[in-house]
């Protein structure tokens, strides 16, 4: 059980770095290929938006300038894509290299980034996203979404500022919920080389404190030795107990199950999620 190939979507240099960072170093611990997908916007796509009541020309003229745009937005992106590669060495190759290390490729397409998303990441080991982000230039929390909901692969999620290492110290949130079971199975390539693992429960968490020692049982049979601690009824949100707790481990990534509510609900209510995914300082490796 490894990861071979990693899908990482750039549509800025702005915020690209970070989510760069991660899928570099990621890569670098399985020896993996890195696919680097940047999608540029069709200004067709446009026409419904800004062509009633305007002119030929002046809709040309808007289209025109998107165009240009986004060329400005892909060349910029492309120009740290080849920062990264010339720093690390890393080869440019598009099909399998025995023993060539660290392997990259650039994919540039055309139309919206939430499909393109989801058509390349079914196809691939582990997709590196950013977080959802308000203030983005360009919309990131779409990406997030397709990628968690509708590609059925692990994310990689990159805090704001980029890390250069990560997974040294791992800290699972165990609530037994199905999200939760499939974040664990997809770390557990990370779990293998981590040096320190601790999972986390609640007694308010229900089948998540029945179930965390044997969770604990399961990783020991790949050989990952874990300490457990559970907690009783929180007096604080659980999303704060998770990430106080990832602090004072020292954990430098969360492995936890996304939306075990439905989104609705934790829009309204808030939820784990939620709070873990808007102030984390560390990767998240989730699922859904």
């Amino acid at each position: 059980m490894t990861i071979k190939t990693i899908l990482v979507p750039v549509s800025s240099g702005t915020i690209s770095r970070s989510p760069l960072e991660l899928a570099f170093a990621a890569a670098a611990k399985f020896q993996a290929h890195l696919d680097v997908l940047h999608v540029r916007p069709d200004p067709r796509n446009m026409i419904p938006y800004v062509g009633e009541g305007m002119s030929g020309a002046l809709i040309e003229e808007v289209m025109g300038a998107a165009d240009r745009e986004a060329g400005e937005r892909a060349a910029a992106v492309h120009g740290l894509f080849n920062e990264y590669i010339t720093a690390r060495g890393v080869r440019l190759t598009t099909v399998p290299q025995t023993g060539a290390g660290v392997t990259a490729s650039w994919i540039e397409d055309a139309g919206r980034d939430d499909e393109a998303v989801v058509r390349y990441g079914r196809l691939t080991d582990l997709i590196v996203v950013n977080r959802p982000l308000k203030e983005a230039e360009v919309p990131t929390t779409t990406v997030f979404e397709a990628a968690l909901f509708e590609t059925g692969q692990p994310l990689l999620v990159a805090p704001p500022e980029p890390v250069a290492d990560f997974g040294q110290n791992i800290m699972i949130a165990w609530n037994g919920s199905l999200e939760a079971t499939g974040a664990v199975s997809s770390a557990i390539p990370f779990l293998i080389q981590a040096k320190k693992v601790s999972i986390l429960s609640a007694t308010a968490w229900g089948e998540g404190m029945l179930s965390v020692e044997g969770v604990a049982h399961r990783l020991s049979w790949h050989g990952v030795r874990v300490d457990v601690k559970t907690i009783g009824d929180p007096d604080r949100p659980v999303g704060e107990i998770v990430l106080a707790e990832a602090a004072s481990r020292g954990a430098d990534m969360i492995v936890m199950g996304a939306y075990t509510q439905s989104r609705l609900r934790q829009m309204i209510l808030g939820g784990v999620t939620r709070h873990v995914l808007s102030n984390a300082t560390v990767p998240l490796l989730m699922s859904h």
